[in-house]
């Protein structure tokens, strides 16, 4: 059953674009998704025909469920906190 929630995306390196691409696959929603390299959340939103945007708060405001894909707590913190820790 494919829920009809809007899935949006933090963090599309390799991990995070294949996660996108494998529920996309299955039907699910992706409405946006966002990555420090801009290039990357670009070249992949015209690829699941969504929104690439500049922020991780955009992406929360514009879906129900936000899944984060980073590679450390560092880059944990930035999006959580807005703040190196």
């Amino acid at each position: 059953m494919v829920s009809n929630s809007r899935i949006g995306f933090v963090g599309v390196g390799r991990m995070g674009a294949n996660m996108a691409r494998r529920l996309k696959n299955e039907g699910y929603a992706i409405r946006s998704v966002h990555d420090s390299n801009s290039k990357s959340a670009e070249s992949l939103a015209r690829e699941l025909s969504c929104e690439a945007v500049p922020s991780p708060a955009r992406v929360a405001e514009l879906c129900d469920i936000v899944l984060t894909v980073v590679s450390d707590d560092a880059a944990m913190h930035e999006i959580f906190l807005e703040t190196s820790p």
